[in-house]
């Protein structure tokens, strides 16, 4: 018996088993795994929500497997938990910044925040010339303190 060309090739990732029938049902087992996230008392095994589409659908016999309703729900778990790990380090981020600004205000300084973890200045060479300049400064006044020895330096 000969085949045609091509009667043995795999469907791409994803939509190797037919799970089409599955996104019938998503919806629903969202709306019941919400409702047991806001109440814990309506919480459900994902036998429990199958029996639950049972009802909402009579006569239905391509509801999803018990598998397909744990597997929706640990993808819903995940990304709840990476929301919330998400919203607290937003948080953390946004504490930390209004503490610096606070230390900033104290000095009497002005605060610019970064543009992300990647605005990092650049870090030049201190001029060979300046490097002399300030070596004269602090000879002749040990005790001047860097915010004083600036203007000293410009001139």
């Amino acid at each position: 018996m000969k085949q045609a060309q091509g009667w043995a090739r795999r469907r791409p990732h994803g939509e190797q088993h037919d799970q089409s029938y599955m996104k019938k049902y998503v919806d629903d087992i969202k709306e019941i795994f919400h409702k047991g996230e806001a109440d814990s008392s309506l919480k459900m095994q994902p036998g429990s929500m199958l029996s639950q589409l049972k009802l909402m659908y009579p006569g239905q016999y391509s509801l999803p497997n018990e598998m397909n309703i744990r597997t929706l729900i640990s993808t819903l778990t995940s990304a709840k938990k990476a929301a919330d790990a998400k919203r607290k380090t937003e948080i953390a981020q946004a504490e930390k910044e209004a503490l610096t600004m606070a230390a900033a205000a104290a000095r009497g300084e002005e605060y610019v925040s970064a543009a992300g973890k990647k605005a990092r200045k650049k870090t030049i060479a201190f001029p060979k010339l300046y490097q002399t300049d300030m070596e004269n400064i602090l000879e002749d006044n040990t005790d001047i303190r860097w915010q004083e020895a600036i203007p000293l330096m410009k001139e």
